[in-house]
């Protein structure tokens, strides 16, 4: 998420998971996310790998289940 229009320079890694809605005309995206965990969330830089370990901090950064924990625990009900 590039949040240039109120945290200057800032781009901010967010699971899709956590999109509410998304209004093209109006070009913005509403997350389930405070401004404050956006703010305090750690910044993304291009050419940064995406791996499970970055995930896994991202996720527990917003206090999130991962995605990959959630799938495991529906597969086992």
């Amino acid at each position: 998420m590039d949040t240039r229009d109120w945290l200057p320079g800032k781009k901010v890694p967010i699971s899709a998971d956590w999109i509410l809605e998304v209004s093209w005309s109006g070009a913005e995206v509403e997350v389930d996310l405070t401004a404050d965990e956006i703010r305090a969330a750690p910044g993304w830089e291009p050419g940064v790998v995406m791996d499970r370990r970055y995930e896994t901090e991202l996720h527990a950064h917003y206090g999130r289940t991962p995605y990959w924990v959630r799938r495991q625990a529906d597969s086992d009900i």
